[in-house]
């Protein structure tokens, strides 16, 4: 734990970048580590005949989430992003009802057992789960992949108040080719559809990969900095 999360590296951060907020990242939760241990196919198999396997592995996942994150709070972070991918492209991995025995418990958990924020990262369609996620206290929300289905204006306006909301942006198409006005134009409909209100971190859905061409990206950052600055009336 030491070699990946350095006391002195966090304190000089904090000092050199206190007008920043520090965050943990990691992509271990307990659901989605637990289908990618299984398999997909084999973890379906597992939902009719296994469950109590199932959740022997997610608790021992979420123990592991839990005191990583500890310490990673006492390192100084003030939030902590659980990465727990859950969806496809138009839906999610498990029903709602699994999602609620499998999944919620741990999530909630989680976020007793913090004394900071958690947020919720997954890519995929998810929409159906977010009720629940909301309900064990999760505070954000990032992805929001729209290529699978997610509307963030939607997720906005029935869920804005209760979730700060990260990502939308697309960066497997939009990133990936020249035209630096639909990059543009992306980061105007993301706007858009986020900050009213305030509570809306703009980012892409996912994560940055080999295949985005770095003048959009560049791009992406630079009108952002122009345009998505909060005033201080939100």
């Amino acid at each position: 734990m030491n070699e990946r999360y350095s006391r002195p590296f966090m304190e000089d951060w904090k000092k050199k970048y206190s007008d920043h907020t520090f965050a943990l990242f990691s992509h271990s939760g307990p659901l989605g580590l637990t289908i990618e241990a299984f398999g997909l196919i084999d973890f379906c198999y597992a939902l009719f005949d296994k469950r109590a396997l199932i959740q022997e592995s997610a608790e021992l996942k979420t123990e592991w989430f839990i005191e990583t994150s500890k310490y990673a709070v006492e390192l100084g972070v003030d939030f902590v992003i659980m990465g727990d991918d859950m969806g496809f492209k138009g839906h999610g991995y498990v029903s709602p009802s699994d999602f609620n025995e499998l999944a919620f418990p741990y999530y909630r958990r989680i976020v007793d057992s913090l004394s900071v924020p958690v947020f919720w990262h997954s890519e995929g369609y998810i929409r159906d789960y977010i009720p629940m996620a909301v309900e064990a206290g999760i505070k954000g929300l990032h992805g929001m992949e729209a290529e699978a289905g997610m509307d963030m204006g939607e997720i906005k306006r029935e869920f804005g108040k209760d979730l700060v909301l990260l990502g939308n942006a697309d960066g497997n198409q939009i990133l990936c080719q020249p035209n630096l006005e639909l990059v543009r134009r992306e980061v105007d409909r993301c706007l858009k559809e986020g900050m009213k209100g305030g509570g809306y971190v703009f980012s892409i859905a996912g994560s940055a990969h080999e295949g985005i061409q770095l003048e959009a990206l560049i791009e992406m950052c630079r009108y952002l900095q122009q345009v998505g600055v909060y005033s201080k009336k939100i």
